[in-house]
Protein backbone atom coordinates (compact mmCIF):
# COMPACT_ATOMS: atom_id res chain seq x y z
CA UNK A 1 0.00 0.00 0.00
CA UNK A 2 3.24 2.36 -0.34
CA UNK A 3 0.79 3.62 -3.49
CA UNK A 4 -1.93 4.56 -1.44
CA UNK A 5 -1.33 8.54 -2.13
CA UNK A 6 -1.98 8.04 -6.28
CA UNK A 7 -5.41 6.25 -5.30
CA UNK A 8 -6.46 9.05 -3.50
CA UNK A 9 -5.06 11.55 -5.45
CA UNK A 10 -7.62 9.94 -7.95
CA UNK A 11 -10.45 10.65 -5.51
CA UNK A 12 -9.86 14.09 -5.79
CA UNK A 13 -10.76 14.62 -9.01
CA UNK A 14 -13.91 12.55 -8.01
CA UNK A 15 -15.17 15.23 -5.68
CA UNK A 16 -14.61 12.62 -3.20
CA UNK A 17 -13.11 13.99 0.40
CA UNK A 18 -9.41 12.83 0.80
CA UNK A 19 -7.07 13.87 3.77
CA UNK A 20 -4.60 16.10 2.27
CA UNK A 21 -1.93 17.39 4.61
CA UNK A 22 -0.46 21.36 4.69
CA UNK A 23 3.08 21.34 3.30
CA UNK A 24 3.76 24.23 5.71
CA UNK A 25 1.96 23.06 9.12
CA UNK A 26 1.27 19.64 8.76
CA UNK A 27 -2.37 20.74 9.20
CA UNK A 28 -5.69 18.36 7.77
CA UNK A 29 -7.63 21.11 7.71
CA UNK A 30 -7.60 22.40 4.22
CA UNK A 31 -9.72 23.27 1.27
CA UNK A 32 -10.01 22.28 -2.31
CA UNK A 33 -10.07 26.13 -4.12
CA UNK A 34 -10.23 25.50 -7.44
CA UNK A 35 -9.14 22.65 -9.51
CA UNK A 36 -7.78 22.70 -13.23
CA UNK A 37 -6.53 20.19 -16.15
CA UNK A 38 -2.95 20.51 -18.07
CA UNK A 39 -3.53 18.40 -21.02
CA UNK A 40 -0.51 18.87 -22.72
CA UNK A 41 1.85 18.58 -19.51
CA UNK A 42 -0.47 15.58 -18.87
CA UNK A 43 -1.71 16.72 -15.18
CA UNK A 44 -4.83 17.25 -12.74
CA UNK A 45 -3.84 20.22 -10.45
CA UNK A 46 -5.88 21.28 -7.39
CA UNK A 47 -5.53 24.13 -5.74
CA UNK A 48 -5.89 24.20 -1.93
CA UNK A 49 -5.30 26.78 1.02
CA UNK A 50 -4.81 25.56 4.72
CA UNK A 51 -7.45 27.06 7.13
CA UNK A 52 -4.77 26.81 10.09
CA UNK A 53 -2.06 28.87 8.33
CA UNK A 54 -3.38 30.12 5.33
CA UNK A 55 -0.61 28.10 3.50
CA UNK A 56 -1.53 28.00 -0.41
CA UNK A 57 -0.47 25.15 -2.54
CA UNK A 58 -0.99 22.99 -5.37
CA UNK A 59 -1.49 19.46 -5.71
CA UNK A 60 0.02 17.75 -9.13
CA UNK A 61 -1.50 13.97 -9.99
CA UNK A 62 -0.49 12.98 -13.66
CA UNK A 63 1.94 10.35 -15.32
CA UNK A 64 2.28 8.34 -12.74
CA UNK A 65 3.29 11.01 -10.53
CA UNK A 66 1.91 13.13 -7.74
CA UNK A 67 3.88 16.22 -6.09
CA UNK A 68 2.76 19.30 -4.12
CA UNK A 69 4.27 22.42 -4.85
CA UNK A 70 3.73 25.84 -2.19
CA UNK A 71 2.54 28.47 -3.75
CA UNK A 72 3.72 32.18 -3.14
CA UNK A 73 4.39 33.28 0.36
CA UNK A 74 2.29 32.25 3.64
CA UNK A 75 -0.02 35.10 5.14
CA UNK A 76 0.60 35.83 8.64
CA UNK A 77 -1.89 36.85 11.25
Amino acid sequence: MARGGKIAARHINQRVHVFMKCPYCGSENVEAVKSWEMPKMGFNVTHYRCKSCSGLFNHYVGRGKEFVLRVGLRRRG
